[in-house]
């Protein structure tokens, strides 16, 4: 049976702004349906130098250190993951404890740990700026100019319309995102309470995050069984696929800088986007799955 993915589904307000964002309101089709590749000759080719500089440092940073064939495992871990998930969807909530969902990352957190034991996250917050809105309007219009998130994502699974709603979810949500901060926030406002030290790497939390999400489902849908709707488990999957796409277009940015096969601009576009995806996929499963409220929950006395 089909269920309702409410978060795949964006609005006209959500395209218009996506649209704007990329530079092309006032373009056909503006209140209506369209795809990524349909609109990718209207956004603007002006080259965003910004986007250069930074990768070129993330580049000069981890020149030589990304073992390319440990990455393309992990990567190939996120796939098998993300065509997983019609099944655990069909499956419905669990009745009893097991490791499904947490099987989906057993392949992706060895790959996770190289890319923090040789600093990729750490250089990535170095060189990359907090999510301010100038940087995510350069971010979307390079990965939609160049079509490098359809081209990336496309091959893992998600449709045209999911991959409309990603963009959309990177570009309208930069309040949310501007919530992350990175460590030198942290370390300038002198907070007595925590040792800044201890806090991972902005991209690092993004992605490291959306793992430790995926692998907490089993217990928690477990235990809260009574209470989640298949919409609800309907939408918490689309959450899930958001955070493997956005993990996937982060480690794959890593396997092609190690292949020399990725722009600098790329390289800046895809860290970012991806890490944004996976921060604002977060929210979004807490919302949908997690944090359950009276309205959302499975009626009282129900099977």
């Amino acid at each position: 049976m089909a269920h309702r993915h409410e978060r795949r589904d964006i609005t006209d307000e959500d395209r218009r702004a996506l649209l704007k964002i990329l530079g092309v309101a006032g373009t056909a089709g503006v209140a209506g349906e369209f795809t990524l590749g349909e609109i990718r000759s209207e956004v603007s080719t002006v080259e965003e130098g910004g986007l250069a500089t930074m990768g070129e440092a993330i580049r000069n940073d981890l020149s030589g250190q990304v073992d390319a064939s440990l990455v393309a495992g992990g990567l190939g871990g996120v796939v098998d993951a993300i065509q997983e998930l019609p099944a655990l969807e069909s499956a419905g909530v669990p009745s009893e404890q097991g490791t499904v969902y947490q099987s989906l990352t057993d392949e992706v957190w060895p790959m996770h740990e190289h890319l923090v034991e040789i600093g990729f996250f750490g250089s990535a917050e170095r060189h990359l700026p907090p999510f301010v809105p100038d940087h995510i309007s350069a971010t979307a219009r390079e990965l939609v100019g160049a079509g490098a998130l359809s081209g990336v994502l496309s091959e893992t699974g998600f449709d045209t319309e999911e991959l409309t709603a990603l963009a959309a979810t990177v570009v309208n949500n930069d309040a949310h995102l501007a919530k992350w901060k990175p460590v030198s926030a942290y370390e300038e406002r002198g907070v007595d309470d925590f040792d800044p030290s201890d806090i991972a790497p902005l991209h690092q939390r993004a992605t490291e995050g959306a793992l430790l999400w995926i692998d907490g489902l089993d217990h928690w849908l477990w235990q809260n069984r009574i209470l989640v709707t298949e919409e609800m488990l309907a939408n918490g999957i689309w959450d899930i696929k958001a955070l493997l796409g956005g993990y996937y277009l982060v480690a794959q940015a890593a396997r092609e800088m190690a292949g020399g096969s990725i722009s600098d601009e790329q390289l800046s576009a895809m860290i970012t986007a991806g890490s944004a995806v996976a921060i604002i996929g977060q929210e979004h499963l807490a919302a949908d799955l997690i944090r359950i409220t009276d309205e959302m929950r499975a009626p009282r006395g129900g099977a």
